[in-house]
């Protein structure tokens, strides 16, 4: 089995993972839905993020360089836009036929499903402009599919660029030495999938961890994940906030230490660069506090104004208020949010959020002045 077959196996799996809770508790169950699909689809095709797509490959290059070869494939041509790319990619799964100008249909529902430039729909695929422009600027990209046969595409660009990453942590000794072992006593996975079931619950639970390094004469775990973004890497602290990388180390961490009572596990660490090449060469290690994996599981409460009851900062819900939302819709159904059937679709506006019924009532003295 590959690689990619074992990452697929993986996001098959139907257990709860990090991304699954974050879904569920940023978005709902549309979310979470979204989230299961992109998944069980083609791993990284629907997600055309380029500072992710270059983070994976440069992490490749540093820990598995054999497989780079047999997990990416370089067309020589400059790939369309992300839109067309998604739209291309779901048409290339579902072909009825290897040419791509004969699934005008398929290319016609997949734009309206996706939502793709609705001011030009037309219910008519053979009047709809969109069906024309996607053969046309999806062409190329449609045939490298066929070429890469389940490869991730990769442009020279995107690979010089995590060349360049990896380069950097590589020359960057206190970052390197997290994913490379050293002596007899250690023992790394890269990749490595995990099964738990999360405290308190009958949930099963699944992560797939980066980097764990394994001390068997110290009995310690290190986990550590390689994060990249435009930008320069101090500002990665914005990043946790709005992608809540809180949850993902404190359920690693949870995870391993159900999963390894006997050793210690470590504070989880992010290695972050940047995929500008021009700020390149200075990787910054982030080590995660107790005090962030706290918030990754209990959450944060909102703070007011004392006075005006004005909204300083929102509430951020934990991995329990996950496991708990999750648990009710595994006993109610997945067809309507909790907030929704609980509230009967109505909600009170306040001067900075729209509250439940139930969370107005015990706020309402907090907006007095």
């Amino acid at each position: 089995m590959t690689e990619r077959e074992k990452l697929q196996e993986y996001f098959n799996h139907p257990a709860l993972n990090q991304s699954k809770l974050k879904a569920l508790l940023k978005n709902g169950v549309w979310g979470l839905k979204k989230q299961e699909e992109n998944e069980k689809t083609s791993l990284l095709y629907y997600h055309e993020d380029r500072s992710f797509i270059i983070g994976q490959a440069a992490d490749t290059l540093l820990t598995r360089k054999s497989d780079f070869d047999a997990e990416y494939y370089v067309p020589g041509f400059k790939k369309p836009s992300a839109a067309i790319i998604s739209i291309i990619t779901e048409v290339y799964e579902g072909r009825k036929s290897d040419d791509l100008s004969e699934n005008k249909s398929l290319i016609h529902h997949t734009c309206n499903r996706q939502q793709f430039s609705m001011n030009l729909a037309k219910e008519d695929l053979f009047s709809d402009t969109r069906v024309s422009s996607v053969i046309t600027k999806g062409a190329e990209y449609w045939k490298s599919l066929f070429e890469a046969d389940g490869k991730q595409i990769l442009q020279e660009s995107e690979i010089e660029a995590a060349r360049s990453i990896a380069d950097s942590i590589e020359r960057h000794y206190a970052a390197y030495e997290l994913l490379i072992s050293e002596n007899a006593d250690e023992e790394i996975f890269h990749q490595k999938d995990y099964y738990f079931t999360f405290p308190g619950t009958e949930i099963p639970c699944k992560m797939l961890a980066d980097h764990v390094k394994f001390n068997h004469k110290k009995k310690t775990i290190q986990v550590t994940d390689i994060k990249t973004m435009w930008g320069n890497p101090k500002y990665f602290p914005l990043q946790v906030r709005d992608y809540r990388y809180d949850i993902q180390a404190a359920f690693y961490v949870t995870g391993l230490s159900i999963l390894f009572p006997d050793y210690d596990i470590l504070p989880f660490k992010f290695i972050v660069e940047t995929t500008d090449k021009g700020m390149q060469g200075e990787p910054l290690i982030y080590i995660c506090s107790n005090q962030l994996l706290s918030a990754g599981i209990y959450g944060t409460e909102p703070v007011y104004h004392e006075k005006s009851g004005r909204l300083l900062k929102p509430e951020q819900k934990g991995i329990l208020a996950g496991i708990d939302l999750y648990n009710w819709h595994m006993e109610n159904g997945f067809s309507k949010d909790k907030v929704l059937s609980e509230n009967d679709n109505t909600f009170v506006l306040t001067p900075d959020e729209a509250l439940s019924l139930k969370d107005y009532k015990n706020r309402i003295e907090d907006f007095k002045l």
